[in-house]
């Protein structure tokens, strides 16, 4: 497998990687996503908005970063650093990251994490990465702990997917203490 930066001309890609990670969710050993499956259907005009979004300079609000894991001709996963629309939060980026089960257990998580983590240290402004995990998703919060994200909030049974109740941790890594 092989881990690529985002191009524009992948976006359909990865919005197809998208539906099959979230049509996934109820069937993973974890569930990580509060949709259920069939509720997102893959589309160009997603495929435009991501495109959109990468296209964008570091200076401009809404940027987004993307780093996509190939395996021989398809997106299996990504970790994804999104700014806010708004100009008071341009010192925080939102981390999103996913792996399709046969891509899972393989260093893969880290590896994509540690790329984002050092790209936001070393070429934005950035000072914080926050992100949400479900609290059921141990894989996951051991990389973010390992990393030094914290934990900064907690709603219980935010979401609640095929009769299973979801705690929502929300988790911030602060760039500057790093």
């Amino acid at each position: 497998m092989e881990i690529k930066e985002a191009l524009p001309e992948y976006a359909m890609d990865y919005v197809v990687h998208s539906e099959r990670l979230l049509n996934s969710s109820e069937t993973s050993e974890f569930i990580f996503s509060p949709r259920k499956a069939g509720e997102y259907r893959a589309s160009q005009q997603d495929a435009d908005r991501v495109a959109t979004r990468w296209t964008k300079k570091l200076d401009e609000l809404g940027w987004e970063k993307a780093w996509l894991v190939w395996d021989e001709e398809n997106v299996v996963g990504h970790v994804l650093l999104r700014t806010m629309n708004l100009g008071a939060a341009t010192h925080r980026a939102e981390l999103q990251m996913g792996l399709e089960k046969h891509a899972r257990a393989k260093g893969l998580g880290k590896e994509l994490l540690k790329l984002a983590v050092d790209w936001a240290k070393n070429e934005t402004n950035l000072e914080w990465i926050d992100l949400a995990v479900f609290d059921n998703n141990i894989p996951a919060m051991k990389i973010y702990n390992s990393f030094g994200f914290e934990e900064t909030g907690r709603v219980n049974d935010m979401f609640r997917v095929s009769d299973v109740s979801l705690n929502n941790v929300s988790m911030s890594l602060n760039l500057k203490a790093r």
